[in-house]
């Protein structure tokens, strides 16, 4: 009766370590998976931000013609909604270095015993924005 016991126990335990297993592995998988689409939102991130001081350099050419002795008209709406667009990239920024920050924390804070632990698919720095090329202005300084 005692051997009976302890064999139903030994497969009850060997279900649930199953089952424990096939939950570890699906975890481990969402974590990649996550750590691959903030990889991704990253490179988008950048891409905007090279756009956006593309557009920061127009605005500078706006605003000296604008200054300039003879004024063109139309380039104070753009002004602002260059404004508006760096505001919110910059707000967009923010936001996703928090979620790479709290994904990384949240990826390296829980160990699984017995899982090996796996480096993230992204790599640990990113390029700082001074390092990105800047595009030339190629329109022409007087209209």
């Amino acid at each position: 009766m005692a051997r009976e016991s302890i064999s139903t126990e030994v497969s009850d335990l060997r279900r649930e370590l199953s089952e424990l297993n096939n939950l570890i592995t699906k975890m481990v998988a969402t974590n990649i998976n996550v750590q691959s689409k903030v990889t991704e939102s990253l490179i988008k991130m950048d891409d905007l931000i090279k756009e956006v001081k593309d557009m920061v350099e127009l605005l500078q050419v706006a605003t000296e013609m604008e200054s300039g002795p003879t004024e063109i008209h139309g380039f104070s709406d753009m002004t602002s909604s260059l404004k508006k667009l760096n505001t919110n990239v910059e707000s967009i920024d923010t936001n996703l270095k928090k979620v790479y920050r709290r994904l990384f924390v949240m990826s390296q804070s829980t160990p699984l015993s017995g899982v090996s632990q796996r480096k993230p698919v992204f790599p640990q720095s990113r390029p700082s924005l001074q390092s990105l090329p800047v595009k030339e202005n190629k329109l022409p300084k007087k209209l």
